[in-house]
Order: C-alpha cells, then sequence, then structure tokens
C-alpha cells in the first residue's frame, strides 16, 4: 500500500512524512517572520489530512505561536476559501502566511489571493506544475511518488521472490522546496 495505510491485517505500507513535511513548512514561515500562520487542510475523512492537521497543532503550540491554531478543513470551494481567507485577515492579529494541505487547494488559494488582493505568504503541500511561474514561485513541502513507488516495488518483489518476513512501514521524507511564496511580504491590510 502507497500513502494510506489499511486497517486489520498489517500490510508492508509506504508512507510519506506528513508531519515532518508539516513541520518544515511551518518553521519556514516562522523563520521568515511569521507568527499568525494557518492551515487549509483537507477532508478529514482521508488519515493525511487528519495527520497534517495534527502536525500543524503541535508545532504551532510546541514552537509558543500566539493564540490557537487557525486550521479549516475541506472540502473547500473557491468560495469558502475566499470567506475563510477574508475573515482570518480582518481580525486584531491577522494571519500573515497560510500552508495549503495539497495541491489542489494551493490553487484555489491562489485564486482566492488573486480576487481578494491579499498578500499573504503561502506553502502548498505537494509540488505542482506551474509553481515555479507563478509570482512569487510558490514554495512547496515535496513528495518523492517516484522514490515510494521504488520502494513500494522493492517490497512487492521481495514478497513475491518469498520474502515471509514481518509486514514493514516505510515512512519517506519530505523535502521543502523554496521558491519565494513563504518569504515576508507586505502587511495584510484591515
Amino acid at each position: 500500500y502507497m500513502d494510506r495505510p489499511v486497517r486489520g491485517t498489517p500490510r508492508d505500507t509506504v508512507l510519506s512524512d506528513n508531519h515532518g513535511g508539516i513541520r518544515s513548512a511551518v518553521e519556514h514561515l516562522v523563520a521568515h517572520g511569521h507568527r499568525s500562520i494557518a492551515l487549509f487542510g483537507d477532508d478529514p475523512a482521508f488519515r493525511t489530512a487528519r495527520q497534517r492537521r495534527e502536525a500543524f497543532v503541535a508545532t504551532h503550540q510546541s514552537l509558543g505561536l500566539p493564540g490557537s491554531a487557525r486550521v479549516s478543513m475541506g472540502p473547500h470551494s473557491a468560495t469558502s476559501v475566499r470567506e475563510t481567507l477574508t475573515r482570518w485577515t480582518q481580525t486584531a492579529d491577522p494571519t500573515t502566511a497560510v500552508i495549503t494541505g495539497n495541491n489542489r487547494i494551493t490553487i484555489a488559494l491562489l485564486l482566492a489571493l488573486r480576487d481578494l488582493r491579499l498578500p499573504l505568504s503561502l506553502v502548498g503541500y505537494d509540488d505542482f506544475e506551474l509553481a515555479d511561474l507563478v509570482e512569487p514561485p510558490v514554495t512547496v513541502v515535496h513528495q518523492d511518488p517516484a522514490a515510494m513507488g521504488q520502494k513500494a516495488a522493492q517490497q512487492l518483489f521481495a514478497r513475491l521472490l518469498g520474502d515471509e518476513s514481518p509486514a514493514q512501514t516505510v515512512v519517506m521524507p519530505t523535502r521543502l522546496v523554496v521558491r519565494g511564496s513563504g518569504l515576508r511580504r507586505s502587511s495584510v491590510a484591515r
């Protein structure tokens, strides 16, 4: 299994380091002066979405960021993203940076930022085509699907060749690809 384990009997599984990926995104934004960071997560029915939310909240707390962690879980629409961004940026402590839980949410957020003309910083989870052509280019947490697939194939072929060892769960590292959207941008208008 890849990306999502199954319940019941243990099976060989290859997962992405969701906790490490989110932590690197938050730490990157904090290093660039952000203290009011929010998360747009995916549908909490998905294990990966729940892990990323948990990692965001835990990192927010461990770094001592002010207030409670701002989180909006999906599914999201363009309208819901715009409404939430408007609410988060019109407070006494406006959100200055956002992390998205996957590339579909990143695209919805980019559209909302353009429509609302908000200068928020952004780190997206999952790379996407043309991320380096958007202005500013989008910083992302990159999962390596080729490496995950290669590891899963190795596990599968080992089983086909008679490996009867206990099931393994392998957690593959993520990598922060810094492109510029996570840098501190001008203040959010109130």
